[in-house]
């Protein structure tokens, strides 16, 4: 298998810069707009009242096409979810929809080409993060990688690249997205109810629990003699 070069992945570097401030701006605003401006919130509670079967699906169905068609940033639906479905299951919904787009996306890694896979992945944004996947990974790299990286990014890279066994990479999967999913959802609660004390508390937690993982997996990887290049 070709691996990009390093001069492939500054030009990819570069020409994704323009394309994630935009995005900032997008997800920014569909965050906090609602914050000032309530009346669609309000009307998308009352559609939901009466459809929480369905509304659960579509929103599951988002989070597994946003992850499989990277980078399609489907997380600034989480915090206005758990406004409709409540925190808990919000959160238990995103961890299932975020497994299995995980899945079919590390399928799709292991067992199709990129030719194939170019036309409607951004494979440029899944190689920026090539350092950090390494070849050899096991249970627990990929959980501490699941606290750091996109749910899609890493799971096309550890198809691409690793040698993990599906059932290893799923159980590290579902246990190292599950925090975050839960620290979401009750942000959206935090924020929508301007909460200031648990926003401040959620999202001290939050940076606790990626700094720990982070140097963890710096850790892990001098043990096991290999590159942690940022």
């Amino acid at each position: 298998m070709e691996y990009p070069t390093a001069k492939d992945v500054r030009r990819m570097t570069m020409r994704g810069e323009l394309k994630h401030i935009l995005l900032f701006f997008v997800l920014f605003a569909v965050v906090v707009a609602p914050l000032f401006f309530p009346a669609p919130i309000n009307y998308l509670r009352t559609l939901i009242d009466g459809n929480t079967f369905t509304s659960a699906c579509i929103y599951i169905i988002l989070h597994i096409i946003g992850t499989v068609a990277a980078p399609i940033a489907t997380l600034p639906l989480v915090p206005i979810a758990a406004v409709f479905f409540g925190p808990f299951y919000t959160a238990l919904y995103s961890i299932f929809a975020w497994s299995v787009g995980a899945a079919i996306a590390f399928k799709l890694a292991r067992h199709v080409g990129r030719p194939v896979l170019s036309r409607f992945v951004d494979l440029d944004a899944v190689w920026r993060f090539e350092s950090w996947a390494p070849r050899g990974a096991h249970f627990t790299t990929v959980l501490l990688l699941r606290m750091m990286l996109p749910v899609d990014v890493l799971s096309y890279l550890l198809g691409f690249v690793s040698t993990i066994s599906f059932r290893v990479y799923m159980s590290a999967t579902v246990l190292g997205i599950a925090p975050f999913a839960f620290i979401y959802s009750y942000l959206g609660i935090a924020l929508f109810g301007r909460s200031v004390a648990q926003l401040i508390f959620l999202s001290a937690g939050a940076v606790v629990l990626f700094a720990v993982a982070y140097f963890s997996y710096r850790h892990t990887m001098r043990i096991h003699g290999q590159n942690t290049e940022s």
